[in-house]
C-alpha cells in the first residue's frame, strides 16, 4: 500500500481537534505523522504490517501544482517502485476525481506507466472514484459487492482514522455500506 501524501495540510480538523487557529508548520508535520500512524492502524486491522506500507510524502494538497512544476525525481521514484514490485494489477484514484490530489496523482501515475515503465511490464489499473459524481465513470464502473464481515472490517478500519471521521464521521462510514466500485483499464492504455 502506498500513500501519496500524509493529508498534513486538512487543517480544519486539525483546528478543531486541538482547539487551535493557526496552524504553523511544525503543527502541520505532527498532523502528518498522526494521519500516518491512523493509516498504520487502519491497515493493521486489516492484516497488513508495516513492512508492507510506503509514504511518499508528497506535498499534500499540491499534487498537481508538482506536476505543473515538472516532478522528474518523483515519475522515477514511482517507476522504481512500480519496477521493483512489478504488480498485476493497481489500484489508483480515477482522473475524474475533483479532489486535485486524486486526478493530479491519476495523471502522474499515468504518466510513469506510459512513459517510464517498460512496454513488457503490463498491468491492469483498477481506478476509483472518491469525490465528485462522474457519469462516464458511472457508466464504466463496475461494482465489487462487500460481504456483511467484509463491511465489518472496512468499517473498523474507517474508525481508525480519527482525523477524518472527526468531523465527516457519517459520509466515511458511509464508505463502508457501498460496494467498492471500480473502472477497469490496460496498464499501458489509460
Amino acid at each position: 500500500v502506498v500513500y501519496a501524501t500524509d493529508g498534513e495540510r486538512n487543517c480544519w480538523p486539525q483546528r478543531v481537534l486541538e482547539g487551535k487557529m493557526r496552524i504553523r508548520e511544525n503543527d502541520r508535520r505532527r498532523w502528518g505523522a498522526r494521519r500516518r500512524g491512523e493509516a498504520l492502524a487502519a491497515l493493521r486491522t486489516l492484516g497488513l504490517g508495516p513492512a508492507n506500507v510506503s509514504f511518499l510524502s508528497l506535498p499534500d494538497q499540491g499534487v498537481t501544482d508538482l506536476l505543473l512544476e515538472g516532478c522528474g525525481a518523483t515519475f522515477q521514484r514511482l517507476a522504481i517502485m512500480i519496477g521493483a514490485w512489478r504488480p498485476t494489477h493497481l489500484l489508483m484514484p480515477s482522473a475524474a476525481d475533483t479532489h486535485p490530489d486524486h486526478s493530479g496523482l491519476a495523471v502522474l501515475l499515468g504518466v510513469v506507466i506510459d512513459e517510464y515503465l517498460p512496454p513488457q511490464h503490463r498491468m491492469t489499473l483498477l481506478h476509483y472514484l472518491v469525490h465528485g459524481a462522474s457519469e462516464s465513470f458511472a457508466r464504466e464502473a463496475y461494482d465489487l459487492p462487500s460481504s456483511s464481515t467484509e463491511r465489518k472490517a472496512k468499517r473498523r478500519a474507517i474508525v481508525c482514522h480519527v482525523t477524518q471521521v472527526a468531523l465527516s464521521r457519517r459520509r466515511f462510514l458511509a464508505y463502508a455500506k457501498r460496494p467498492e466500485r471500480f473502472v477497469v483499464g490496460d496498464g499501458k492504455t489509460m
